[in-house]
């Protein structure tokens, strides 16, 4: 493979194909606000112009910490649309932590979003690092420091290029543990790294094994089990109610992952639905089988982790109300009780 084989990155095709269609939905209290490909795209391209006006040099490393939120999904496509390198951070780390981490990753500058105590974070950050700080988040800190998310993105104009970054270029650098080679620990270091891993919801297993200690060192492995991706989503035995139902109310999505709860959560949103139908005595199973029509998904790296789920209903019999009867109604008759059911049919 050349060195300088480029990655076909396919977010330009998808923001220009799918321009209108909705890419990222964020919610705020009840609400759900939705950014279409397009404007998405836009958003991101003014991100890396106003990244590249910093004078940062191709390649230079941009951290992001923040929770889940579309800013963050924005941020990282406009580093790479610039040609940098992201370096993402848990959002819980204390100031020390993300101090040495700011170091050794060599960040130059840094996207600030959602987090809840940023009057710690900031302890650990250099006066003179560039920050970018998202929109404020209700229940999350408000970053004073840096420039604000919507005033550097109106300051810019939308990037035309569509640069591609090589094959074998570093697109991320990943501390997901907070552990790394010469970091004085103690005791506590190591529940806490195998906490943050667990937060990441990639795997079913994480433990940590000691390998030798020497004097004051010692050498670990973190030992982790990835947790499969959906493939695709199959229903077999469904009459009265359609797959389009079911997709639009279980919400599984190709490429999330499989958490352990998963499974048993869906199968009691599916009995939900047909009780509400009155096919009370409903029965699903769900399988995970191998995914061969999504074999493909992420080029191939997920092949041995994808799985098809298959929903097996059994809908049997719907359950009818023949009669009502009513007991122990000693100052309100029969028929005023029946006329306060009167949306309930006897069948």
């Amino acid at each position: 493979m050349s060195g300088n084989e480029k990655y076909n990155f396919k977010f330009y095709d998808w923001e220009e194909k799918l321009r209108d269609k909705p890419f990222l939905r964020q919610p705020f209290g009840d609400k759900w606000e939705v950014y279409t490909w397009g404007e998405a795209g836009l958003i991101a391209r003014k991100l890396a112009t106003g990244l590249k006006s910093l004078g940062l040099p191709k390649g230079s490393h941009i951290g992001l910490m923040s929770k889940n939120c579309r800013e963050w999904i924005i941020a990282d496509l406009a580093i790479i649309m610039a040609g940098y390198v992201s370096v993402p951070f848990f959002p819980n780390l204390k100031s020390h932590e993300i101090k040495n981490l700011l170091e050794f990753g060599d960040v130059k500058a840094l996207f600030m979003g959602k987090v809840e105590d940023w009057d710690e974070i900031k302890k650990g950050i250099s006066e003179s690092m560039p920050i970018i700080a998202f929109p404020h988040y209700e229940n999350n800190s408000k970053i004073d420091r840096g420039y604000q998310w919507n005033d550097f993105i109106e300051k810019y104009q939308p990037q035309q290029e569509n640069y591609h970054p090589n094959v074998d270029d570093i697109w991320t650098i990943i501390f997901t543990s907070g552990l790394r080679k010469g970091l004085k620990v103690s005791s506590a270091e190591f529940p806490r790294a195998i906490k943050r891993l667990w937060q990441l919801g990639l795997f079913d297993d994480v433990q940590i094994r000691y390998d030798e200690e020497v004097g004051n060192e010692v050498s670990i492995t973190l030992l982790v089990s990835e947790s499969m991706v959906v493939g695709d989503v199959k229903y077999e035995g469904n009459k009265k109610i359609k797959n389009s139902k079911f997709k639009e109310e279980l919400d599984i999505v190709t490429g999330q992952r499989i958490k352990p709860n998963l499974l048993h959560e869906k199968i009691k949103e599916i009995k939900t639905l047909y009780f509400e139908k009155g096919y009370l005595n409903v029965e699903v199973k769900a399988d995970l089988i191998d995914s061969k029509a999504m074999e493909n998904l992420f080029d191939g790296k997920a092949k041995n982790i994808t799985k098809d789920i298959v929903f097996s209903i059994s809908e049997n019999k719907k359950i009818k109300l023949r009669n009502i009867y009513f007991k122990g109604n000693d100052v309100y008759s029969n028929l005023k009780l029946r006329m306060l059911m009167k949306e309930t049919k006897q069948q």
